[in-house]
């Protein structure tokens, strides 16, 4: 199953089991996955990452997902502004 092979994804969670169970799941189908356990964290991985696709939780302390996204979108497109980007709850 490499349906995501060559991909770049990172994964933002805070709780660390789910970032293990996401990446785990997400490597099964050939990605390569960095994970972050913030918001600030997350910034920091997309500019030197620069994934394809990035996976957000919604409900992290601090800096929330949509707060985390919307700050991704204020990056220009070339510093990771234009990612895909995919929210989760519990």
């Amino acid at each position: 199953m490499d349906e995501l092979a060559g991909a770049r994804v990172l994964v933002v969670d805070d709780k660390r089991d789910t970032l293990e169970i996401l990446e785990m799941l997400i490597q099964s189908h050939g990605a390569e996955t960095q994970s972050a356990t913030s918001a600030a964290e997350g910034l920091a991985r997309i500019g030197r990452f620069h994934p394809d696709v990035l996976v957000s939780d919604l409900a992290m302390p601090g800096d929330d997902g949509h707060a985390f996204i919307r700050k991704v979108r204020a990056l220009p497109a070339d510093r990771g502004g234009a990612v895909l980007a995919l929210a989760l709850s519990a």
